[in-house]
C-alpha cells in the first residue's frame, strides 16, 4: 500500500516534534550547575544576633549563662558557628567567665570549642585572687563544667603565673591540671 506524499510529511512531522519535544524534556530535566558535593552547604540554615541561651538547676537558680554577637546553625553537616562566644558560669564560688574571638558547638551541643585570644577569668575569692587563664585554643563541656586545651596556656593567679603547654580544668574554679613543659613564676 502507498502512502501519499501528504501522509508521509505528516508522519516525518510528527516523529520531528517528538523528536524536538523529547529533546527539550531532557534539557529541562537535567540540573543547571553540577551538583555540589554531596551534604556540604555553606549557607545557614539559621542566623541569629545576639544569641543569648541560660541553663537553671532544679532550683530554677542559673547555673550558667551562653551568648554570642552572631550565631549561624548549618544543617549538612550540622554545625553551629558563633562570633565573639562568651560562657558565664554560675555556680562555683566566683563567676567564671570564657570568651574568644570565635567558637563551634557540636550537633549534639555538649561541646563548645572556643578559638582565637581565649580568655577565661574567674573573680576573686575570700581567700584567693583572681585568676586568668589565655590561650588560644579550648574546648569546655559547659554541663560537667569541664575544660581543655592541647595548646600553649598562660595561667595568672594573683601576682604568680603558670605557663604549660596543655590544661585540663574540673568545675572550672576547682582543679587545673597542666602539662607539657610548665614553668612557674611564684612572687611572695
Amino acid at each position: 500500500m502507498r502512502r501519499s506524499t501528504f501522509e508521509q510529511f505528516v508522519i516525518v512531522l510528527v516523529l520531528g516534534l517528538l523528536a524536538a519535544g523529547t529533546s527539550w524534556l531532557l534539557r529541562v530535566a537535567e540540573p543547571d550547575e553540577p551538583p555540589a558535593a554531596e551534604g556540604l552547604t555553606n549557607t545557614p540554615d539559621m542566623m541569629v544576633d545576639r544569641f543569648t541561651l541560660q541553663r537553671f538547676d532544679v532550683d530554677g537558680r542559673r547555673q550558667y549563662v551562653f551568648s554570642a554577637a552572631h550565631m549561624r546553625h548549618y544543617a549538612s553537616p550540622e554545625r553551629t558557628e558563633l562570633d565573639r562566644p562568651e560562657l558565664l558560669f554560675l555556680g562555683g564560688e566566683a563567676p567564671v567567665r570564657a570568651e574568644a574571638i570565635r567558637g563551634t558547638v557540636s550537633a549534639d551541643g555538649e561541646t563548645v570549642r572556643l578559638s582565637g585570644d581565649v580568655v577565661m577569668s574567674r573573680a576573686a575569692l575570700p581567700s584567693r585572687p583572681a585568676a586568668t587563664l589565655t590561650t588560644q585554643a579550648l574546648t569546655v563541656w559547659p554541663e560537667s563544667e569541664r575544660v581543655a586545651g592541647r595548646v600553649p596556656v598562660r595561667y595568672e593567679e594573683g601576682r604568680d603565673v603558670l605557663v604549660a603547654g596543655r590544661f585540663d580544668a574540673d568545675k572550672l574554679a576547682g582543679e587545673l591540671r597542666l602539662g607539657d613543659g610548665v614553668t612557674a613564676t611564684f612572687r611572695r
